[in-house]
């Protein structure tokens, strides 16, 4: 699978991508390190993209685990995703992109907030072994990446 950009992977840029899938058709998101300052855009229905291209059997895989996703409404109440099976099978294709990305790139793989119990162990790391680093619990906040924790108030 080509790369909708015509960026490469050069020295001393390293890419993050992120797998995480949201409404919207996304499924996973990049950030060249150093430059961007969050995480953009990096694959939906339409293609990958970023420095780093992947072949096309992990991307239509990716884009069938983001078709689960779509097609169980959480909001609902009617169809409940099996939400251990969908991160075991995202934690696998985290772990097929890092293989193709290689050494010059990070794979995380983030648990969407629809599944309810997202903040617990909600981000992991590919390394470059194929081994996984779960990254600590985060504390709820109000308003997520805001900084505000649930038990301040910002009322002075």
């Amino acid at each position: 699978m080509q790369n909708n950009d015509n960026n490469s992977p050069g020295d001393g840029i390293t890419a993050s991508y992120m797998i995480s899938p949201d409404y919207g058709d996304a499924f996973a998101w990049c950030r060249l390190e150093g430059v961007d300052s969050r995480y953009n855009l990096g694959a939906d229905s339409g293609g990958w993209s970023g420095p780093h291209p992947i072949s096309e059997a992990p991307f239509q895989d990716l884009r069938e685990w983001y078709g689960r996703f779509c097609k169980a409404d959480p909001w609902s109440g009617k169809q409940e995703l099996d939400w251990e099976s969908f991160h075991r099978d995202g934690i696998e294709l985290a772990r097929r992109v890092k293989a193709e990305v290689g050494p010059t790139a990070k794979v995380l793989y983030a648990k969407p907030i629809e599944d309810r119990n997202f903040l617990h162990q909600r981000l992991r790391e590919v390394l470059d072994d194929g081994s996984v680093v779960i990254f600590p619990d985060e504390p709820m906040t109000s308003s997520p990446g805001w900084g505000i924790a649930a038990d301040e108030s910002d009322d002075g």
